[in-house]
């Protein structure tokens, strides 16, 4: 799904840049009691407790007032780093808004906004491998357009909530060995850029 598209550029940032892909069966949209769910990978088994209750679309999750959050526990190379991810979707603006960070400090936030035939999609990167900021720089922003077409741009509110979090997974390079989903309280603060951003563009202009 177009939803998250450019997440594969994002999780080569959060998850040391490594190139691999490595399919993840997925969990089911959250439910009221966490029930421990045994998924395959290729060479892994992934341990999955989610809660499933009435958010099941994206709409659904924008009338509820609520976030959907996601605690992954993920294995690099024989290391195991701890993946946190959050996802909204503000049915007004039609734009989706995810932030992931993981154990070592690294955060990238996301906004997919659709408009018309347009979405525009928006990336802030802070303290990522890989990227040389300006020392000035807490964020880095790059943005990207591309078309669509208006169904859609209309169809955005009717997908699963835990497609944003699944395809996350199955196109990272790592392996997942476990995580847990739940639905929490809305804090859009968590969507928000703190300090100096600068974007691609400025910083190829230094």
């Amino acid at each position: 799904m177009r939803l998250l598209a450019l997440l594969l550029v994002l999780l080569v940032v959060l998850s040391g840049c490594s190139g691999k892909e490595e399919k993840v069966e997925t969990a089911e949209t959250p439910k009221p009691e966490k029930t421990p769910v045994t998924e395959k990978t290729p060479e892994k088994k992934t341990e999955v407790v989610v809660e499933e209750g009435e958010i099941n679309t994206l709409l659904d999750l924008f009338n509820a007032k609520k976030m959907y959050y996601v605690k992954a526990t993920i294995s690099e190379e024989g290391a195991e780093k701890t993946m946190e991810f959050w996802f909204y979707y503000d049915a007004n603006n039609n734009e989706q808004k995810m932030r992931m960070q993981n154990s070592e400090g690294e955060v990238v936030i996301i906004k997919h906004k659709y408009e018309g035939n347009t979405l525009t999609t928006t990336m802030y990167v802070k303290n990522a491998g890989g990227i040389n900021a300006p020392q000035n720089c807490d964020w880095v922003e790059i943005k990207t357009t591309q078309e669509i077409s208006p169904g859609e741009a209309e169809d955005v509110k009717s997908e699963p909530v835990g497609d944003a979090f699944k395809t996350t997974v199955t196109q990272q390079g790592k392996i997942v060995e476990k995580y847990e989903a739940k639905f929490v309280d809305l804090d859009l603060s968590l969507f928000e850029t703190h300090g100096n951003v600068c974007s691609i563009s400025m910083m190829m202009q230094r």
